[in-house]
């Protein structure tokens, strides 16, 4: 089950497409939307000044990889 972390600065004014994200991601990890977890966070960026992103973001996933074992 991937989880998707985005922490977007509390002062960002641009909107967080959440559901086109979690069809784009489910699409390139071949998960469906009630396995694919997305999370947003608003929050304070207390980072140097040389990271000037707007969002960050976390993935985390758990899967097998039976496509890639030897026969």
């Amino acid at each position: 089950m991937p989880l998707v972390k985005l922490f977007a600065r509390n002062n960002l004014t641009k909107a967080v497409p959440l559901a086109s994200l979690q069809s784009r991601l489910c699409d390139v990890w071949g998960t469906k939307p009630d396995t694919t977890k997305l999370m947003l966070f608003r929050c304070e960026d207390w980072t140097d000044e040389s990271f000037q992103e707007d969002v960050y973001v976390d993935i985390r996933a758990y899967g097998a990889l039976n496509h890639l074992k030897s026969a």
